[in-house]
């Protein structure tokens, strides 16, 4: 059996990893928002296509998204760091951190969702059958909340001078794994609808649009599947001495989901505004590659479009359920 010194040594190094995961994703959304801001990058894409756009599903899924995650992360840090705080207040502090996680990452949701079905132009089974995965990925979610909050355990830290995290005794080990594998397969399902259908656009002709939303799908794919996973398995296999690991990819997922859907929009929005093309118009992706030039998106070689005209009325329509913009119509 390890020392009383060892443990304590292992906790320091746990806690301390963990608390370095929270600061860097907090600065790192924080720093994205800026950077999405900043006219020497982006030539103030989010003001231009969020803010001085008209109200709509779209942008206030955007901003809570956006805003509320930052808000969110940034309002648990006093959890993880302020020092001996009173154990009711950890338990209370606990419970808004994981119940306000649904109204923070369901925009990202939503995002996802109507992006999936836009893709397959109004079909009625696709419509119905999104609907019923983000129901039952609710369901699961509040399922593993209510799991939570009933069998987590608190006492006072046995360390003086630490934060509300080692006022844990017990993490609930079902919660986490109920939480996160659900998630993942929820977000791989959208995955594999996603890239059945933009493979068969790409194959047809519709290029440009598919190759921005296929290349969204591919990096939310490898970031937050992948992150679900490696949770999943953190809290599979992870003892009990080493419970503050568990979550320790938690705040990164989240600020990653808020930064690639808020890509996601702006991304379409400038495809939008840009949607009237001819013969002689060279489609590029230097654009695209400025506005999610912090998460390095894949950049694609210039080439000429395919079609002369107006984009197709598919896409037209795919566009204008996400976003209701008004030149769309």
């Amino acid at each position: 059996m390890p020392s009383i010194r060892t443990l304590l040594t292992n906790l320091t190094f746990d806690l301390r990893a963990f608390n370095y995961v929270n600061v860097a994703s907090a600065t790192f959304l924080l720093y994205d928002i800026i950077l999405t801001l900043d006219n020497l990058y982006v030539n103030f894409r989010e003001i231009q296509f969020i803010w001085r756009s008209k109200w709509s599903l779209g942008k206030v899924c955007y901003i809570l998204g956006r805003y509320g995650m930052l808000l969110y992360i940034l309002g648990t840090l006093p959890f993880y760091f302020y020092p001996q705080p009173p154990v009711n207040s950890c338990r209370v502090s606990y419970y808004i951190i994981v119940w306000m996680s649904i109204f923070v990452t369901l925009p990202i949701q939503i995002i996802l969702v109507l992006r999936t079905y836009a893709l397959y132009s109004g079909n009625q089974f696709v419509k119905w059958f999104l609907v019923a995965s983000l129901a039952v990925q609710l369901c699961c979610e509040v399922a593993s909340f209510t799991l939570s909050t009933v069998s987590v355990k608190f006492g006072h830290a046995p360390i003086a001078g630490y934060s509300c995290l080692l006022t844990i005794n017990a993490l609930p080990k079902l919660a986490g794994i109920l939480q996160y594998s659900t998630q993942a397969f929820f977000d791989a399902l959208l995955f594999l609808l996603s890239v059945y259908k933009l493979l068969k656009l790409l194959l047809s002709g519709e290029s440009r649009i598919a190759w921005i939303l296929l290349k969204g799908s591919l990096i939310y794919f490898f970031l937050l599947i992948f992150g679900a996973v490696a949770t999943v398995c953190l809290f599979a296999s992870l003892p009990y001495v080493h419970q503050a690991l568990r979550q320790v990819t938690a705040s990164f997922m989240l600020a990653m989901a808020s930064t690639i859907a808020s890509r996601l929009v702006l991304n379409l929005r400038l495809y939008a505004r840009s949607s009237r093309l001819d013969t002689e118009t060279l489609i590029t992706a230097g654009d695209l590659a400025c506005i999610s030039a912090h998460i390095d998106f894949a950049k694609s070689e210039s080439h000429r479009a395919k079609r002369s005209g107006e984009v197709t009325n598919g896409w037209r329509w795919a566009l204008a359920l996400l976003y209701y913009e008004d030149h769309l119509n």
